[in-house]
């Protein structure tokens, strides 16, 4: 998941910092529960295999590994975890949302693409071949390397919506 270095870049203040860093987390970990859920075994980030009790729950890391049953099909494990991560974040961005519908420089339909946009999942299945674990995970790793760096790059949808124009400060982003 990410993009973290694009949310490191774009902050301007510290608080900027720690909400991409939690937002990144916290979707991270709706993801691993995902999988979880659906009967997958959560390797890393191992907090979510053993959920803590309370709301003082540790970060977790935007990468995940879970083992999946044979009767898990990779795709399907995927597509599910990519639309809880994506309900979970519609769910923060509301929230967010709620008190800006009022203002007329604020264009939800613009705001609401930019959301389907935000965050990069890219996910990888390697099979398990002779109970070799190191294997698998190097093949996994270097698969999903090779899916970065040949992914395509398009025009973003909202560029053509409203939006498109609208003056920006360069010292606070609004």
């Amino acid at each position: 998941m990410g993009p973290v270095q694009d949310f490191i870049a774009s902050a301007r203040r510290c608080q900027d910092l720690w909400f991409g860093s939690w937002l990144l987390s916290d979707l991270a970990r709706t993801t691993a529960a995902s999988l979880r859920d659906a009967g997958g075994t959560v390797i890393f980030p191992a907090s979510v295999a053993n959920p803590p009790d309370g709301p003082d729950r540790p970060g977790v890391a935007n990468i995940i590994l879970a083992r999946l049953d044979a009767t898990i099909a990779p795709r399907q494990a995927a597509e599910a975890a990519r639309s809880a991560q994506q309900d979970r974040l519609e769910a923060v961005a509301q929230a967010a949302w709620k008190h800006l519908d009022a203002d007329p420089d604020f264009h939800r339909t613009v705001a609401q693409q930019q959301l389907g946009e935000l965050i990069e999942f890219t996910w990888v299945a390697q099979p398990l071949i002779d109970g070799d674990y190191a294997l698998a995970r190097r093949r996994a790793y270097r698969h999903l390397a090779a899916q970065k760096n040949t992914r395509r790059w398009t025009q973003p949808p909202w560029t053509d919506q409203a939006g498109v124009g609208v003056p920006k400060s360069s010292l606070d982003g609004e």
